[in-house]
């Protein structure tokens, strides 16, 4: 082969359409697969080897030379970050090229610093992940951002989950639940009780005198479902519910069932039924099944 044999094959290669990629592909073969054709291509047209990968696609072939100027580089990133894998020599410049289009490069990142994953980290909290060694200042970096991916975080110390908790009690749902973890939680909002997978009757009780526990927004939703199942659990917890009377004038026959509902569970609970009418009613209909069951 000649090096005129290699500028004929590249002319015919630019004089094709872009609709006949197949018979560029055939060409791009022709030459990748002769040794001197391939190294004459990669190192005296570097331009050309570019609008070949930014036409094809092709990003992969920068995978068969050694010779990998960051302008090549660069090429092969931009038709595919994944292609970050085939660069021989990992530069800063050019691994923070490839975080720039992607966070998930970071996985193709062969020596990751703590500079590099916070900067992948400050483009997206996923790429916390991909991060090969989490140490503590990176993770700090990340649930920081986002509390949540302390569900990436392999072994995440105590103070990390905590400080994900006090962030947002949602990161509840991602560590080892501790007694003391799901304390802190209910103590910022209740609401983290329907994240506890073994809720005991101190959270319940922890979560019912929370002063958030009733706002409006917190149960306008699933309010009767959820107390049902409660008061089911311990008729005894309607010390806590009844004590929002104000919420419950607006709902009287929602709060007639709840105190049906804790009643049937513990006979007790009638002391703290707040409302005359629903308490007589509640009497009332617990008279009439005991009645029916004899």
């Amino acid at each position: 082969m000649t090096k005129l044999c290699l500028d004929e094959i590249m002319s015919v290669y630019q004089c094709v359409n872009g609709d006949h990629n197949d018979i560029k592909y055939k060409l791009l073969t022709c030459i990748l697969k002769n040794n001197w054709l391939r190294k004459q291509l990669f190192e005296h047209k570097t331009d050309t080897v570019i609008d070949i990968i930014t036409d094809l696609k092709c990003g992969t072939i920068i995978n068969l030379t050694e010779y990998q100027p960051i302008e090549l580089c660069k090429a092969a990133i931009d038709a595919d970050y994944s292609n970050l894998q085939y660069v021989y020599k990992q530069t800063k410049a050019v691994c923070l090229y490839a975080l720039k289009i992607s966070h998930v490069s970071l996985k193709h990142i062969r020596k990751q610093t703590d500079i590099l994953c916070m900067f992948a980290l400050s483009k997206n909290v996923l790429a916390m992940k991909h991060v090969k060694k989490q140490t503590s200042s990176v993770c700090y970096i990340s649930i920081t951002k986002s509390p949540l991916s302390i569900r990436h975080i392999k072994n995440p110390t105590n103070a990390m989950c905590e400080f994900a908790i006090m962030h947002d009690t949602k990161a509840l749902k991602y560590i080892k639940q501790t007694k003391h973890r799901c304390m802190v939680a209910l103590n910022i909002d209740p609401k983290a009780l329907c994240l506890i997978k073994k809720p005991t009757k101190e959270m319940y009780q922890v979560a019912f005198k929370n002063p958030l526990w009733l706002q409006w927004g917190y149960i306008r939703n699933n309010a009767e479902k959820f107390y049902i199942q409660i008061l089911k659990y311990n008729g005894l917890l309607l010390q806590y519910v009844s004590k929002k009377t104000w919420y419950w004038t607006r709902n009287l026959e929602m709060y007639y069932r709840i105190c049906l509902v804790a009643a049937k569970q513990n006979i007790k609970t009638l002391d703290y039924i707040t409302h005359s009418a629903i308490k007589t009613r509640v009497e009332n209909e617990l008279y009439r099944i005991e009645k029916d069951n004899k």
